[in-house]
């Protein structure tokens, strides 16, 4: 059986955390059998989707710049029957502390599409395209592994 589980993406501001929930996203979809919607390009444009693969709800929001945002699109998901979410969530003890509250009812997984962030945020030292590999890199390891959970 499944267990209820958040995935909460951490980092500060402007390491990507939105574009690689779209990328995410993008990849639950395809495993989904849809096509992504049209206009679902802009890697700063926040969502909170629901995407079902094999009868399991997984929620996905990019919303993490605020304790109240965060809540509310956690408490939307939840209503909908989500037993995986995926949120963006600032990496302070405030938004943390939030995350926890939820933690009688989902396990809660910390990780951050952002490692090594300060090399990769220095473009004059980080090679060319680091972040956006990053990204990438986050978001295939988080889909094959909600992927795995659905097909248990």
């Amino acid at each position: 059986m499944l267990t209820n589980t958040i995935i909460a993406n951490c980092g500060e501001g402007n390491v990507g955390k939105t574009g690689s929930i779209l990328l995410l996203y993008a990849k639950l979809r395809k495993a989904a059998g849809m096509d992504m919607p049209d206009g679902l390009v802009d890697k700063n444009e926040d969502i909170c989707k629901v995407v079902t693969i094999n009868n399991i709800n997984i929620g996905i929001s990019s919303f993490g710049d605020t304790r109240q945002a965060i809540k509310e699109h956690l408490d939307e998901l939840k209503d909908k029957g989500c037993q995986i979410i995926v949120t963006a969530c600032r990496n302070n003890h405030e938004m943390i502390k939030l995350i926890k509250e939820y933690d009688e009812e989902y396990r809660i997984m910390r990780t951050s599409n952002a490692r090594f962030y300060e090399e990769s945020s220095n473009r004059r030292l980080s090679p060319k395209g680091i972040c956006d590999r990053f990204n990438e890199n986050w978001a295939e390891e988080i889909a094959n592994l909600i992927e795995s959970w659905c097909y248990v």
